[in-house]
């Protein structure tokens, strides 16, 4: 499955980032990203992870350099080279769709949304598959699509030594984590953690917490400071 993979490619964006760190997982380097997503890479710079959202945490350097080949992309979606083209973060990187469906039919052509807001981007009105997360309307080639996670990021461990995890949204103070180790550890030696309602209901923290085999213990905040 040759898949063009189009990106902003230069920031973190957890939708974007797990899909296509998915489908580099199953394809390899028959999936192009461009722009390339550096910080996906183990070869991003170690140095600068730490500057990144969320600290770069669970997305950054987990996929390893491949050969994927990024030249002469004009060329090759003139000629139908690959399968699909998916835009990865349709709001962010739209770029040339109309050109893109000169030469490929609507149904080889997918946006992926994942905001948070329920807004619909204008290239669903040009018949292309549209994916959404945070779905709250029924309608003809939309589809819902949620946060994922790393496989190598997945620890169920079993030998549990506390309840409740210490780092807590109800709690700033409890932000202490510094490296991801520390944070995956807090989580995968207790039973439980809680998580919360963000902008949306879907959450990397949700699979970080199951990740490390704990329970989710979910609360909605109304009016509470943190």
């Amino acid at each position: 499955m040759k898949i063009l993979y189009i990106t902003p490619g230069n920031h973190i964006d957890y939708q974007d980032d797990c899909l296509l760190i998915g489908l580099k997982e199953l394809f390899g380097s028959d999936v192009v990203d461009i722009n390339k997503k550096e910080h996906i890479y183990t070869s991003y710079d170690s140095a600068k992870v730490s500057s990144l959202y969320g600290q770069g945490f669970t997305v950054s350097r987990v996929i390893p350099e491949d050969n994927a080949d990024r030249t002469d992309i004009e060329s090759k979606i003139k000629n139908k080279f690959f399968d699909l083209v998916v835009y990865g973060s349709i709001w962010r990187s739209s770029d040339d769709i109309d050109k893109v469906l000169r030469y490929y039919p609507k149904e080889k052509v997918i946006a992926v949304d994942g905001e948070d807001e329920t807004n619909i981007h204008p290239a669903y009105n040009l018949g292309i598959t549209y994916f959404k997360r945070e779905l709250i309307i029924n309608k003809e080639r939309l589809f819902p699509i949620s946060f994922a996670i790393p496989t190598c990021k997945v620890f169920f461990n079993k030998n549990k030594i506390r309840d409740n995890a210490f780092i807590t949204p109800l709690d700033k103070k409890t932000y202490i984590y510094n490296n991801e180790i520390d944070y995956y550890n807090d989580y995968s030696l207790s039973r439980f953690a809680i998580t919360t309602k963000k902008a949306g209901w879907d959450c990397m923290r949700h699979y970080e917490i199951l990740a490390g085999g704990a329970c989710l213990f979910s609360m909605i905040l109304t009016n509470v400071q943190i």
